[in-house]
């Protein structure tokens, strides 16, 4: 059953159409079972999501730092099996919080695929402000550019 489970969550990977997931960085995550990530010093955090069962991840949210330190980019991604149950909710909520409460960060960026309105509903949940569409602006795997959809969210803004 786990490993039928881990094997849907890895086909979901590959065929994933949002191009703010690298794959090949997600697959990695996922059969290593937990994001092995030693960042620099405020330039990137992780957190996995996972079940009790070894090396089969059920989600994953991660935060990039500009060089300046000041603005963060969110990115996440849940298997399929594992959606609608708030996780992906909860695990952002928590790490926006973290974001601008701890590294006092001055905003957070999150972008989706268009297509992509559950992701764009958790962005909205959490307190993410849409900010619009940024036209051609991310490399899909099969090598078309696409669009994005930006949101952001600044100290004050987090919803509980």
């Amino acid at each position: 059953m786990d490993r039928r489970r881990c094997a849907r969550t890895r086909r979901s990977l590959q065929r994933s159409r949002d191009q703010s997931l690298d794959p090949a960085h997600s697959l990695a995550v996922h059969r290593g079972g937990c994001a092995h990530v030693r960042p620099r010093p405020r330039t990137a955090r992780g957190l996995l999501a996972r079940d009790h069962a070894p090396r089969c991840a059920r989600g994953a949210i991660g935060l990039g730092i500009n060089g300046p330190g000041y603005r963060g980019r969110i990115g996440y991604w849940v298997a399929t099996e594992a959606r609608g149950g708030g996780v992906c909710t909860r695990a952002l909520r928590v790490l926006s919080r973290w974001a601008l409460d701890e590294l006092a960060l001055a905003r957070l960026e999150l972008i989706t695929d268009p297509d992509n309105l559950a992701s764009q509903r958790v962005a909205v949940k959490v307190g993410f402000q849409r900010e619009g569409v940024l036209r051609s602006h991310l490399l899909h795997p099969d090598g078309r550019l696409r669009d994005s959809v930006m949101f952001s969210l600044l100290p004050g803004e987090l919803v509980d």
